[in-house]
């Protein structure tokens, strides 16, 4: 579905992704991990057009990214961002509604999709007349994710969509989305630093450093068979404290 060859990507003199190779399977999910500036979010702007390599190839179902065909795939991505990346001018129906007319659909099919999302995100119809200010961080996030849904894409891009949520909703927003992409067969490529949570959400975590992988498996193999000493490193800094009785 999403396939990475040999993709080098520079912003001046810096290589931020290096001879990069990636296969994320329909249906699957694959989570991107690494520390700040190892090329996660490059990569994910690479897979909607907002980015291009330098050099090797970026392809969706075997055809090579290009700004050709960027307009119709577009329709096949929802892309989610922290704090969900809403309108503040907007309310919550409208931010939703933008991308129904945008896509040119009747009004009435607007209003069930929109009441149909809210239910399957667990949000209070009620909600959508706020805008986003007077919502919680949680509200916001999962809005983010019905405006990812509304045209039902095959694949869903997440860029660090839990990092500024509080522990209890980031846990349960995280078990509904996993459950949503696994009950709709959503091929998933997300960013994130928490190991715990690429583990949770993903099939296979890739753990980039410099822009290369420097592992690629389940989180139980990285964390008992690191591959070197940086995988190392990054799962011992961010293990579990014990507490002793």
């Amino acid at each position: 579905m999403i396939e990475f060859h040999g993709v080098t990507k520079k912003f001046g003199s810096t290589n931020v992704l290096n001879d990069l190779t990636i296969h994320v399977k329909r249906g699957s999910t694959v989570a991107l991990l690494g520390l700040s500036g190892s090329g996660k979010t490059t990569a994910l702007k690479l897979v909607c057009g907002l980015h291009f390599p330098d050099t090797g190839t970026v392809s969706i179902n075997g055809t090579p990214l290009t700004r050709d065909i960027l307009p119709e795939l577009r329709k096949d991505i929802g892309y989610v961002i922290q704090d969900g990346g809403l309108f503040p001018h907007l309310t919550v129906y409208q931010n939703l509604a933008l991308v129904g007319r945008e896509a040119q659909i009747p009004d009435e099919a607007i209003r069930s999709r929109v009441n149909e999302l809210a239910d399957m995100t667990k949000i209070s119809k009620s909600t959508m007349t706020r805008y986003p200010r007077e919502i919680s961080g949680g509200q916001r996030q999962r809005v983010g994710i019905m405006r990812a849904l509304f045209l039902n894409p095959s694949m869903l891009l997440l860029d660090e969509p839990f990092g500024a949520l509080d522990p209890i909703t980031r846990s349960s927003l995280q078990e509904d989305l996993r459950a949503l992409c696994r009950e709709m067969g959503k091929t998933v490529l997300m960013v994130t630093h928490d190991i715990y949570e690429a583990g949770y959400m993903a099939d296979t975590i890739l753990l980039l450093n410099q822009g290369r992988i420097a592992q690629a498996g389940s989180l139980r193999d990285l964390m008992l068979n690191p591959a070197n000493e940086f995988v190392q490193l990054f799962t011992n800094s961010q293990r579990h404290i014990g507490i002793e009785a």
